[in-house]
């Protein structure tokens, strides 16, 4: 039986989604641009305008660009508190966005398209950033100790085969939204 007092080690996904929620709250809060909060009616208009394909690349560099942030944080010793910042600094984004939609007209059609896929986006970039702080650990111990650094070999292609199972979940994620807002608003 574990002594009561003994300190449990802090989990790190439960960290990141603090991060994420505590990012959401203050971007929804300090948020103060000026924008008329269609979102879903903007971006069919510039799926009209500019094609489907070249929205769909912008919402997919958007989410892929902080998942390949974590993937790069995950080679440095010391970046888990990084790690934090970037899910935090996304969630800013998310909690903008968010309090954009409600200062605007169409606010539950715009949020059942936005939610549900900045929901899938976050916890895409949870999950590469869970392993990016796993994988940042596993640097920290080998530089501190003598141990074997053999096994670390198959850790980095395991490693880097999530990273790229996050990238098309990304893809996938930003192509239902694409194609979910041009059949609501096209």
């Amino acid at each position: 039986m574990k002594d009561s007092n003994e300190m449990r080690p802090a989990r790190v996904d439960v960290l990141l989604v603090a991060s994420m929620i505590a990012g959401v709250a203050l971007g929804a809060v300090f948020y103060t641009g000026h924008s008329n909060g269609a979102s879903g009616v903007l971006l069919a208009a510039e799926i009209a305008e500019n094609g489907w394909l070249r929205v769909y690349l912008q919402s997919f560099a958007g989410s892929a660009l902080f998942v390949t942030a974590a993937f790069l944080m995950g080679f440095g010793a010391v970046s888990q508190p990084f790690e934090l910042m970037l899910v935090a600094f996304r969630g800013l984004g998310m909690g903008a966005e968010v309090r954009g939609i409600y200062s605007g007209e169409d606010i539950f059609i715009n949020l059942a398209l936005y939610l549900p896929f900045a929901v899938l986006s976050a916890g895409v970039l949870i999950l590469q950033s869970c392993e990016s702080v796993s994988m940042s650990s596993r640097y920290l111990a080998l530089s501190v100790t003598t141990e074997n650094r053999i096994g670390i070999a198959n850790e980095f292609k395991d490693y880097i085969f999530k990273f790229l199972i996050y990238l098309t979940a990304c893809a996938a994620i930003s192509a239902l939204y694409c194609l979910a807002v041009r059949a609501v608003w096209l």
